[in-house]
């Protein structure tokens, strides 16, 4: 076998944590968008609880989504900035310590 080349199997592992992503990636848009369904927003939260490349791909696209408000919005009043928007990204704070629980969980 070529060096550059990978075993098949290690590859469609990698094809699936990126095809996990990029679903993870469309939920969180869908989500910061105020458009995600209910059966999504579970969906979301699970894969959220499941995968640690989930909970960063989640943290990079809020991020991002932040970055460009800030850059492009309209200033704000400061106490609009106390106002909490996303339920997910809130809820991950929420994490119990020494377990995987989220409050929706329950």
């Amino acid at each position: 076998m070529d060096s550059n080349q990978q075993p098949s199997s290690e590859s469609s592992l990698q094809q699936a944590d990126e095809s996990l992503l990029e679903q993870a990636e469309t939920l969180v848009w869908a989500l910061l968008d105020d458009e995600i369904e209910t059966a999504d927003l579970k969906q979301l939260e699970q894969m959220l609880r499941d995968h640690d490349a989930v909970r960063q791909r989640y943290i990079e696209c809020v991020q991002m989504h932040f970055d460009l408000h800030e850059h492009f919005g309209a200033p704000r009043e400061t106490s609009e900035l106390d106002i909490p928007k996303s339920p997910v990204l809130g809820m991950l704070g929420d994490l119990r310590p020494g377990t995987d629980t989220l409050p929706l969980a329950e």
